[in-house]
């Protein structure tokens, strides 16, 4: 049995349309759970930035579709990384795995009314992500205690398994601080 280039193709087309079902599943079932739907142009409203400038949005080897629930402080990104944030053969870089925790736990903090810098972020890795796989991570506000916010953060594979969580502390610039 002989392969042609365009055997390839569809397979690598099926492949891509299941990742893409998988993506657009799991969206639903976060936001049937009560999440709602946010992006850059809702912080916009009140940071001054664009899509374009905004490291995880405008990142074209990131999946991204965030969502909220504000009563509980909580953030939930669906996400798939694409194979330029490759580590370890066929893996998700851990500097692209921090970025995505350090992102979501700051998107927690923001949306609970504070605008806060990364001071400090921690994470354990548990276990590697496959490139190409559809994951959630999950934040939420844990204090704060003055100009400091604690935030924590995780993220899961379908089935619950966590991948690497994180803890952060993100401080409110002293010139922010003193405004309010």
């Amino acid at each position: 049995m002989t392969f042609s280039y365009e055997d390839g193709q569809r397979d690598s087309n099926n492949v891509q349309n299941n990742l893409e079902e998988e993506f657009n599943t799991l969206c639903m079932q976060v936001e049937d759970a009560g999440n709602k739907p946010f992006d850059v142009k809702f912080m916009a409203k009140v940071l001054p930035i664009k899509e374009e400038q905004h490291f995880i949005a405008a990142n074209k080897e990131f999946s991204v579709r965030m969502f909220h629930k504000r009563e509980e402080n909580k953030v939930t990104y669906v996400v798939r990384a694409g194979e330029r944030v490759q580590g370890p053969p066929g893996y998700v870089h851990g500097g692209a795995i921090a970025t995505l925790l350090d992102d979501c736990l700051g998107s927690a903090v923001f949306l609970s009314g504070s605008f806060a810098m990364t001071a400090n972020l921690n994470i354990n890795y548990r276990k590697p992500i496959p490139l190409n796989s559809v994951r959630t991570v999950e934040a939420f506000l844990e204090k704060q205690e003055g100009r400091k916010l604690y935030a924590k953060g995780c993220i899961y594979d379908k089935d619950g398994s966590v991948h690497a969580e994180a803890t952060g502390l993100f401080v409110v610039p002293r010139h922010l601080a003193q405004e309010k």
